[in-house]
């Protein structure tokens, strides 16, 4: 090899070599948390992309990186949600406190990122229900797949009440074409269709109300630091004024 040629190497290795450091370096080295995703639309919903999105998701990335973890969105059904979280199949879930199956399997956050209101909803004729109790024989349109946060699991419902609908907008079809008296939902994702349905005069009655929270499985190791950590970001960011709670 010349001196010429060498002399080439060499530069080339001093340009080289900082460059392959410096994407070494970039590398993300946080540790990774699998993280549960249920659809509920306007907070989480998936993207044309096929992509985890919505304001609760973005939420939880922003306090993961805060607290310094990354997260991997999986899509699964509520019920997978609950029994991965119980084996700690998955670590973390932005989803509701105080679910009865999860009780002694996960550790909850104290930061409450956003209150979950279920609603009856029902025509403005229909008697407006005042407790959950009411509900009992009544006709029910239920959305399949849901687990209401548990709120109905001490409701003695009879199965002959009970009709399910795949989604929001065709829940509020059943219930205009006299399928069921109520439909129980969420507020957020009835908002999005109800302008569909104008001669339903629809009327949604609060019935029960749960809080939103990070959810660390005590499958995890460290899952108790995990979650004061999430909690110590999450304040953090709502002082700093770079988050403010879901409504």
């Amino acid at each position: 090899m010349t001196r010429a040629s060498l002399v080439v190497l060499f530069l080339a290795a001093g340009v080289l070599f900082p460059a392959l450091l410096s994407a070494a370096d970039s590398v993300d080295k946080r540790p990774v948390l699998q993280t549960g995703f249920v659809e509920f639309p306007p907070f989480k919903y998936v993207d044309e992309a096929g992509k985890a999105s919505g304001p609760w998701i973005e939420m939880t990335d922003k306090v993961a990186a805060e607290a310094g973890y990354r997260v991997e969105w999986v899509h699964l059904p509520i019920a997978r949600v609950y029994l991965y979280l119980q084996n700690g199949t998955i670590d973390l879930w932005p989803g509701v406190a105080g679910i009865p199956a999860l009780q002694g399997s996960v550790f909850e956050s104290t930061v409450t990122p956003m209150e979950v209101v279920l609603y009856a909803f029902h025509r403005s004729s229909a008697e407006p229900p005042d407790s959950l109790e009411f509900l009992v024989g009544q006709p029910l349109i239920l959305i399949n797949g849901f687990s209401y946060l548990g709120a109905l699991e001490k409701l003695p419902l009879e199965d002959n009440d009970l009709s399910y609908s795949p989604g929001h907008e065709s829940a509020l079809r059943m219930l205009e074409l006299g399928r069921g008296r109520y439909v129980l939902d969420y507020d957020e994702p009835v908002k999005a269709v109800r302008s569909e349905f104008p001669a339903l005069d629809l009327t949604g009655t609060p019935i029960f109300e749960a809080r939103g929270a990070f959810i660390v499985s005590r499958a995890l190791p460290d899952a108790k630091a995990v979650i004061k950590k999430f909690d110590e970001a999450y304040r953090r960011l709502v002082e700093t004024g770079e988050l403010e709670p879901l409504q």
